[in-house]
C-alpha cells in the first residue's frame, strides 16, 4: 500500500517525533464518507442473530481521525446499531492532546489508542448488559 505524507494541524502537540508537523497516511484513504449500505448490511446480519447482542465497533482510520473527521458514518452507526462512536473518541483524544494516538509512522492505534478503544467497548458492553437485565 502506498503511503503519503501530510501536514497535520497542531502536529507537534499530537506527535512525539522530530518531524512532528508531518505524518504518514495511506494514499488509498479517501475523504468521502463510508457508504451507508454498510450499516444496512450489518442491520440485516443483526436480524439473523437471534438471542445474540453483538457490539459492532467501527474503527476510523488514521486519515479520518486527523484529516477528515467530519464523516457522519460513526454517528449513524451509533444511532442505528448502538455502536460505540469511535470517531468521537478519537476526536476527544485529539482535543485532549493525546500524543501519538496513532504513531506518526503507522496506521494502527498506539497503545494509548487501544486503551481508549477498550474503554469505549467496555462501556458499550456494560450498557448492553444493563439493557438485557429484567427490571
Amino acid at each position: 500500500m502506498a503511503q503519503g505524507l501530510a501536514r497535520v494541524k497542531n502536529g507537534c502537540e499530537l506527535f512525539s517525533h522530530a518531524r512532528c508537523e508531518d505524518a504518514l497516511f495511506l494514499a488509498e484513504d479517501k475523504a468521502e464518507d463510508i457508504d451507508a449500505s454498510a450499516l444496512e448490511n450489518v442491520g440485516k446480519l443483526n436480524a439473523r442473530l437471534n438471542g445474540i447482542t453483538p457490539i459492532w465497533v467501527f474503527v476510523p482510520n488514521k486519515s479520518t481521525t486527523y484529516l477528515y473527521p467530519e464523516k457522519p458514518f460513526w454517528n449513524e452507526a451509533e444511532r442505528r446499531l448502538h455502536a460505540p462512536n469511535m470517531l468521537r473518541m478519537t476526536q476527544l483524544a485529539l482535543q485532549e492532546k493525546t500524543v501519538d494516538l496513532y504513531p506518526a509512522n503507522n496506521t494502527h492505534f498506539s497503545t494509548a489508542g487501544y486503551l481508549l478503544m477498550g474503554k469505549e467497548i467496555f462501556k458499550a458492553m456494560q450498557q448492553a448488559s444493563s439493557e438485557k437485565k429484567p427490571r
